[in-house]
Formats: C-alpha cells, sequence, structure tokens
C-alpha cells in the first residue's frame, strides 16, 4: 500500500491550518447563526468527502454554481447553494 502525506498526522494539522483561512464564511464568527450547525457541507448533497483519514474533515463541493465548486472545503462550511442530501432508502 502507498503511503501518503493526507496519512501523516502533522501533514494534516499543517495543511488544515493552510485551508481554514479560506473557508467560505467567517468561523470565527461569534454568536453563529443559528443555521450553522445544520447548513454545514457536510450534509450537502454536493460534498463529496475525501477518500483519507483527511476525508473526515474535508471533502471537495461539485455544485456548479457555488463559489466553492472544485475545491477542497472544510466539512463545517457552507454557501448558498446548500441543498440537503437525502436519505438513503
Amino acid at each position: 500500500m502507498m503511503r501518503r502525506a493526507s496519512d501523516d498526522r502533522r501533514i494534516q494539522r499543517e495543511v488544515h491550518a493552510r485551508w481554514i483561512t479560506r473557508t467560505h464564511r467567517d468561523l470565527n464568527l461569534r454568536p453563529k447563526p443559528d443555521d450553522w450547525v445544520e447548513k454545514q457541507c457536510y450534509f450537502c448533497f454536493h460534498y463529496t468527502p475525501l477518500i483519507t483519514s483527511f476525508g473526515e474533515d474535508y471533502g471537495v463541493c461539485c455544485a456548479a454554481d457555488s463559489p466553492m465548486d472544485g475545491r477542497a472545503v472544510f466539512e463545517h462550511d457552507s454557501c448558498d447553494v446548500f441543498e440537503w442530501a437525502p436519505e438513503d432508502e
């Protein structure tokens, strides 16, 4: 099995420190709006989790109308084209 940078916790922390500064919404905003807990990328239909241990916190947005389309996004971020992911049947 190939070893990847995404498997190294030190590198994950360094990447997170860089990427967390590029969120669409201000995650330091206090108090946070009530709907922020519900409407985060993790629950969006267009969120595609990364397939590594790093994918626990990051994925890629695939919503064509989103300013974050094609970008790695933090699971707690969001945007105006949020769409609920349907439940599995």
